[in-house]
Order: C-alpha cells, then structure tokens, then sequence
C-alpha cells in the first residue's frame, strides 16, 4: 500500500478508534477493501463524501477539511457594496464551496435532528399506552 496521506490518516485513525473492521467500514461507505484503501492516499475527497465519513466517524466536517492540502492557504475576504448591504464572501480560496459544504453539513444535522425527535416522540408516545 502506497502512503497514506494526511487525511487518509486521520480517517484510518477513526476507524480504528472506533474498532470498526476495516472491510466493514469500506462497506458502510460503499466500496471494497481495496477501493478504501486508495482513498487513504487521496489529498483531497468529494465533499459528499467526506460529510458521509464525517457523520460515520464523528468527525467535524471541518477538522476533514482542514487535513486538505492548501485548504487553509487562502485568506477569508468579505467585502460590501456601498449601502446596498450587497456581501461578496470567499471563504478559504474556494469560494461558495466551502460555504456549499458547511450549508450540507448543517442541513445534514437538521435532518438527524429531526429523525430524532420523532424516534423521542414515537418513544413517549409508546410509554404513555
């Protein structure tokens, strides 16, 4: 196996924390033993993807995007537009991507946020009968 890079080892990391199998990791995130293993080596992930590891490891999307090289080399710029209140942001040099991925990430959490409410409603709801 070639070496892993600086977010393939944080992964790696997780997995093992977790003394989750590594071929049953590979399978909660769809592949086979030896896929994972590639993404071990990658830089950098598609961020749907790295909000699935986020979610199954507990990993803050952040901390993820942060093992990225050159992810933190830009600088966060806002600026406005006279009285018009109009806000241009680039965030770390990508741009609305970065902000794109923390929109996913928080609409991520609405949605377990609410399955969990209804699983606490469905539980209150069996204990009054």
């Amino acid at each position: 196996m070639a070496k892993k890079s600086k977010l393939g080892e944080l992964i790696s990391r997780k997995v093992k924390e977790k003394r989750i199998p590594v071929k049953e990791f590979a399978a909660m995130i769809g592949m086979k033993k030896g896929n994972y293993y590639r993404v071990l080596e990658k830089e950098s992930l598609d961020v749907s993807f790295l909000l699935k590891l986020s979610g199954l490891l507990d990993i803050p999307l952040e901390l993820l995007l942060d093992q990225i090289p050159g992810y933190r080399d830009h600088s966060v710029t806002v600026t406005t537009s006279g009285d018009s209140n109009q806000v241009n942001t680039t965030v770390g040099g990508y741009g609305n991507a970065a902000i794109t991925a923390l929109e996913a990430e928080l609409s991520a959490c609405r949605e377990l946020v609410r399955a969990k409410d209804t699983i606490i409603k469905l539980l209150e709801d069996s204990n009054v009968k």
